[in-house]
């Protein structure tokens, strides 16, 4: 059975898609609602200032994740966990450049606010307005991943002392089996695809390469890895060099790793 690699504007197949598209549409409601904090915009400056917002908020969330993902000390961490923490984090990070936004965006709220306050007074003020927006968003952009990453995983005995290999495979659903295809990262989420099919994980691309076994892959991509063993065919498009899996998903090769997959093909 052939998969396809994940369309990244697809919503349902791609997290980068969703958040494009969640994105766009919390702009759009926003700027219709026009609640107090773009008072005193027009509707075409209260979209771009709803777009600036929003989509700055989400790449910040985003970032925040995916270096929480990165650090060993959360690796077994529930990942509901590490939503918040992302929220919190987020939410600290923005409050600067909301208030800069403020300046950049004078709005009826704003103008009594912007002047006569010590700067640290703003900025509390700032972040108190937005780290329950900040939680509750984020927490709902991601429940809609995390409610279909499925609990089938191993049941490992509480006095086993899982090793890291374990660990990774324990985030898996046990109906993929254990033949692994490939990897892809898709921002701090990764697809994991095997003969069974494929799964959206919660798991740093990075960290999981280093859990897996050297000598049954390689990494291809700065986003991808593969089994070697499951490589069909590599073919050139131009400039571009793609590598065929047996189970039909294709992911580019990066010019750094060809010659390496070359010489692990022969």
């Amino acid at each position: 059975m052939a998969y396809r690699i994940p369309n990244w504007f697809d919503p349902r197949s791609s997290w980068p898609g969703f958040l494009l598209w969640a994105g766009l549409a919390a702009s759009i409601a926003l700027t219709a609602l026009a609640p107090s904090a773009s008072d005193g915009l027009s509707s075409l400056m209260g979209l771009v200032y709803w777009l600036t917002h929003v989509f700055l908020a989400v790449a910040i969330l985003a970032a925040a994740q995916a270096i929480l993902q990165r650090m060993v000390w959360l690796d077994r961490a529930s990942p509901w966990l590490i939503v918040v923490l992302a929220g919190l984090l987020g939410a600290l990070v923005f409050t600067p450049a909301a208030y800069g936004l403020d300046w950049v965006f004078p709005t009826i709220d704003d103008e009594d606010d912007l002047l006569g306050k010590p700067l640290l007074a703003d900025l509390v003020g700032e972040f108190s307005d937005i780290i329950l927006p900040f939680l509750l968003i984020w927490t709902g952009f991601n429940a809609t991943r995390l409610l279909r990453i499925e609990s089938g995983s191993l049941l490992l005995h509480a006095t086993h002392e899982v090793t890291e290999r374990e660990h990774f495979w324990s985030l898996i659903p046990q109906k993929l089996g254990r033949d692994l295809i490939a990897m892809s990262s898709e921002l701090h989420y990764l697809r994991v695809y095997t003969t069974e099919g494929n799964a959206l994980i919660l798991h740093a691309f990075g960290r999981a390469i280093d859990q897996l076994d050297d000598a049954s892959g390689m990494r291809i991509h700065r986003s991808h890895w593969v089994a070697t063993h499951h490589v069909q065919a590599l073919r050139r498009e131009g400039e571009k060099v793609i590598c065929q899996l047996d189970n039909g998903v294709e992911l580019p090769v990066s010019r750094p790793y060809r010659s390496k997959l070359r010489s692990r093909l022969k």
